[in-house]
């Protein structure tokens, strides 16, 4: 014969998950880990932080005593089994593989140790509460004892920077919507030119090295940067007109002119081209050139020949580095034109796919006694009745206390949201103590108001209210989390034969317009009253006759009491 025994583990939170999982490495226990208050424990405590687009693997040891001693109840469990079925609430991209293949534990065999590894790359940011399911099975009194347990376990992950070879962005995913900023990280040095084309994948492109793109729709976003790397080559040198110096050499006697040519140096001031030379003009063209502008500035000296003499000096101009045709101008005569082109030389293409998910739907639906979710995409559940969480992880929950009742869920991408508030305000019930001729209810409201016959009673707001007479008391009262509940009738009718009741007929009920009273055993005057449930009369009639038919129409819908020579009946008017 089996029993089941509630038995709280308490401190046990141990994160393992189904054979199911199986991506991560297998883990070495710990065997060091143990615990202070003899109850089943994890170590370390706290997961690591995590970062999106980062690789993340972190080890957790169990340990699991072979007996446990709870002195809240003075029970002594002997661990016979432990399973872990289920993990629910994992970061998107995480994954666990526990040591075990059947994801299961005798610790009365002395297996008082195991592990589990969590790994992956989480892409989503955020708090993540995991919820572990734990079957124990335990022996106590002689009786084997089954429970399933929930514990939570918080990982934080952080937004964190991916990258490719090219640029790198901050959000890789997102639930609902995604801010993400990218940046290229590949710069040429000048003057090399660096261009930048990105294709964001929702329609919008760019040229900048950075960007900020927001992602607000579901679905999967290819985004591509080509990085374009261009060097200025210098083509061709052109002079229309050269400085007059060194005119009256002698060299100008048999050669006039000039005789030009140009030396062009880098930016150490070494030369690194010189030109063919021209006789005998003062204009020309050099094509050709074909020199790479890699090491500015660049500076170009032009001179005219001379055989006998030293070759003139006809000046100096830095080399402007553009593309396209340079216009100069050395100030002493000499003018022209350098042009120069820019040649793409490197071109890197690189891609990643930013994601959004979609936002669950928090609401959930409204019975008659339970807040519930049917809906198959959500893999777990936080309850929470006036901000505290609930020991409750399913899809219902039962309403219990009164308060405001919400329910944080996720679904399989680990996107969370927080249903709205509903506000569950539970019945009030007036009890009397005739001994103390004192009506009351439970003192756990914030106000108090008590009413007899309909009419607020001064100085009457506590939970009780003493020397109740004969007659309709009904209390109102408020709580914290925004309840104001006004209770039901309770009539106080002391000495009153109330056996007279069972005889005594309402119907229909629920009622629309006319409602029949059947008193079979009716002698003398009968008064008819009917009260709304502040204890008000809002209508009467005297019985004239065993059966007697009353028009109600005119009352508004709610809940009424019929009362006939002291004896109350309930009545709902629809």
């Amino acid at each position: 014969m089996k029993r089941i025994i509630e038995i709280s583990l308490l401190g046990c939170m141990i994160i393992l998950s189904g054979p199911a999982f199986s991506q991560c490495p297998l883990c070495t226990p710990d065997t060091a880990c143990i615990s202070t208050d003899g109850y089943p424990t994890i170590c370390p405590f706290e997961a690591p932080v995590g970062y999106t687009g980062e690789y993340y693997e972190h080890v957790l040891t169990f340990y699991i005593p072979t007996v446990v001693d709870d002195p809240g109840t003075g029970i002594t469990a002997t661990l016979l089994e432990v399973n872990f079925p289920s993990v629910t609430g994992m970061p998107y991209g995480l994954n666990f593989t526990i040591n075990d293949a059947d994801s299961t534990y005798h610790p009365v065999d002395g297996e008082n140790h195991g592990c589990a590894t969590i790994c992956g790359i989480p892409l989503i940011p955020g708090v993540y509460t995991v919820n572990i399911t734990v079957n124990i099975l335990a022996e106590a009194f002689g009786f084997e004892i089954t429970q399933v347990q929930n514990f939570p376990y918080t990982i934080i992950i952080e937004p964190g920077a991916g990258d490719t070879g090219s640029f790198t962005y901050d959000n890789p995913a997102g639930c609902g919507g995604v801010d993400v900023n990218f940046e290229a990280t590949i710069v040429a040095p000048a003057p090399s030119v660096t261009n930048y084309l990105w294709d964001f994948g929702n329609g919008q492109t760019s040229t900048e090295s950075t960007a900020n793109i927001f992602y607000d729709e579901v679905g999967e976003y290819q985004v591509t940067l080509t990085t374009s790397i261009g060097n200025f080559t210098l083509d061709n040198v052109s002079v229309s007109n050269l400085s007059t110096n060194g005119n009256g050499d002698i060299d100008d006697f048999f050669s006039p002119p000039a005789d030009p040519f140009f030396i062009i140096s880098d930016g150490t001031g070494t030369a690194i081209y010189t030109s063919s030379t021209v006789d005998n003009t003062t204009s020309n063209t050099w094509t050709g050139v074909g020199l790479g502008l890699q090491n500015p500035p660049y500076t170009i000296q032009f001179f005219d020949e001379d055989d006998v003499s030293a070759d003139d000096d006809l000046g100096t101009t830095t080399v402007v580095i553009n593309e396209g045709v340079n216009y100069f101008d050395i100030g002493n005569g000499t003018v022209g034109t350098i042009s120069i082109s820019l040649a793409i030389t490197n071109v890197l293409n690189d891609t990643t796919i930013i994601s959004v998910f979609g936002t669950p739907n928090a609401e959930f639906t409204v019975g008659n006694a339970s807040l519930s979710y049917n809906d198959p995409t959500l893999v777990s559940y936080v309850w929470y009745v006036n901000g505290a969480v609930v020991d409750n992880t399913t899809n219902t929950i039962t309403l219990g206390p009164g308060g405001q009742y919400t329910c944080e869920v996720a679904n399989e991408f680990g996107c969370t949201a927080v249903s709205s508030a509903y506000l569950y305000c539970p019945a009030v019930a007036v009890q009397y103590d005739a001994l103390t001729q004192e009506v009351f209810v439970d003192d756990i409201y914030e106000t108090y108001q008590w009413y007899y016959n309909g009419l607020a009673i001064p100085g009457a707001i506590f939970s009780y209210y003493t020397n109740a007479q004969n007659g309709n008391y009904a209390v109102e009262v408020t709580t914290s989390y925004g309840c104001t509940t006004l209770s039901e009738v309770y009539t106080v009718a002391v000495g009153v034969n109330e056996s007279a009741a069972v005889r005594i007929l309402v119907y229909p009920n629920p009622v629309d317009d006319a409602l029949v009273v059947k008193y079979p055993t009716r002698s003398g005057n009968t008064d008819i009253t009917i009260y709304n449930m502040l204890g008000m009369a809002v209508y009467k009639h005297a019985m004239t006759s065993s059966t007697q038919q009353l028009d109600v129409s005119h009352l508004a819908a709610g809940t009424y009491i019929v009362q006939v020579n002291n004896q109350r009946i309930q009545i709902l008017k629809k």
